[in-house]
């Protein structure tokens, strides 16, 4: 999703002189959505993994990011 989705009323502004905004995906997403974003990330193989134990973690990656997709794409439709 780009900026321009989520801000569709700021095309063609002008982005002189403004203040970068910090994204709080707080304000769009409930604590569970955010925390089924970033657990496959958080939970990767140590450094010392076997084969399989990576492409077990590169199978649950994507798989958590089609639910990712789910999930950001249902916080846009909130946003209206």
């Amino acid at each position: 999703m780009t900026a321009r989705q989520w801000a569709p009323e700021m095309q063609g502004a002008s982005t002189e002189g403004a203040m970068p905004v910090a994204f709080d995906p707080m304000l769009y997403m409930t604590s569970a959505e955010i925390r089924a974003l970033r657990d496959p990330y958080v939970r990767r193989p140590n450094e010392h993994a076997t084969p399989s134990e990576w492409v077990c973690w590169a199978e649950d990656v994507m798989r958590e990011t089609r639910l990712a997709r789910a999930i950001l794409d249902a916080a846009a439709d909130r946003l209206g």
